[in-house]
């Protein structure tokens, strides 16, 4: 696989800066708990540095990301169609299950 650079800048506003996460019972329906701690934390800092993104650069990161931890999480085809759609969920769940919030 190849190999995705991150460079990190302050968040211009990190006031506004958060999610809606799911409630308790929402899941993704895939095992979220295979995810590394560097994987979670990579994906939601991917998912909160989304608006700073340009669109194609957004469209392309989360389909790389996905594509990585589909293996291991089996994700479906329908949900790589709209990957930071399911980077939500998955982060959501993932946060559920380790009793984050």
């Amino acid at each position: 696989m190849g190999t995705v650079v991150v460079h990190e800048r302050p968040l211009e506003n990190s006031s506004g800066v958060g999610f809606q996460y799911a409630d308790r019972q929402a899941v993704s329906g895939y095992e979220v708990t295979r995810l590394t701690p560097e994987e979670f934390q990579f994906i939601e800092v991917f998912l909160l540095r989304l608006p700073q993104l340009p669109a194609e650069a957004k469209d392309k990161l989360g389909r790389e990301i996905v594509e990585r931890i589909s293996k291991r999480i089996g994700i479906s085809p329908e949900d790589q169609r709209a990957p930071i759609l399911y980077l939500q969920k998955v982060v959501a769940e993932y946060r559920n299950k380790a009793r984050f919030r």
